[in-house]
């Protein structure tokens, strides 16, 4: 079978189309296990109770070395516009791994759904565009609550937890803190560390909806505000 010319292949060697198809199968499988762990199911609860449409895409396997340098470093990401997860089927290695980018990925689909936008009469949330400080905040909770949420304490995790926050604000093409600040790289890294330090203690104490889901009624389906909009 003709080969699939794809870099980060297995020992430097390009995939048929035929072992494509069961590594998707294969991450599908673990992601299929993954939506019925305590903290991904948790998220997608809250975001489905709330009537929010940020999952309204499902989710989906993919590869993303065929995707171009726009995903280097992403082992999965969130399209808000398109409400689905996508996780990368070759870069992703074990079920551990599933679970914890799909549950770092539904926190930003919740947050999205926090900063959305409410159809009057249809209680229907929107998710919305992040702003700079939500983008930062969200980044923090992702690590916290999910990539990093096994470590024994948070003396271990938190300075993790920060670098990673900043290595994807930095390493994100649309990021708002970024953007902000114009093309000059340095002032890129000065805004989105900036913008992580004055989020960082209120969004990592923030464990929403983990510790909040039994008052999900009392909401009547409405989302807790972020923690920045308060700032």
């Amino acid at each position: 079978a003709p080969r699939n010319d794809v870099a980060g292949a297995p020992g430097g060697l390009a995939r048929t189309a035929a072992e494509e198809a069961i590594l998707v199968k294969k991450v599908e499988g673990w992601l299929s296990a993954a939506l019925e762990q305590p903290g991904p199911s948790t998220l997608v609860r809250a975001i489905r109770a709330g009537g929010c449409s940020a999952l309204n895409g499902g989710f989906r396997c993919v590869l993303c070395d065929k995707k171009g340098p726009r995903l280097n470093g992403v082992n999965a990401y969130y399209r808000a516009q398109t409400g689905r997860v996508l996780l990368c089927a070759d870069r992703l290695k074990s079920q551990e791994e599933v679970t914890a980018a799909l549950g770092h990925e539904l926190v930003h689909a919740y947050d999205h759904c926090r900063k959305g936008m409410r159809i009057p009469g249809v209680r229907t949330q929107i998710p919305w565009a992040l702003d700079c400080p939500t983008e930062a905040c969200t980044e923090v909770r992702a690590y916290s609550l999910a990539t990093y949420g096994d470590a024994p304490s948070w003396a271990d995790k938190r300075s993790l937890v920060f670098e990673s926050a900043l290595k994807s604000l930095l390493s994100n093409a649309g990021s708002e803190c970024g953007r902000a600040a114009g093309p000059d790289a340095l002032s890129r890294v000065h805004a989105c560390r900036d913008a992580l330090q004055h989020a960082f203690e209120r969004c990592a104490a923030d464990a929403s909806p983990f510790n909040d889901e039994g008052r999900a009624a009392e909401r009547a389906g409405r989302f807790p505000k972020m923690p920045t909009d308060s700032s």
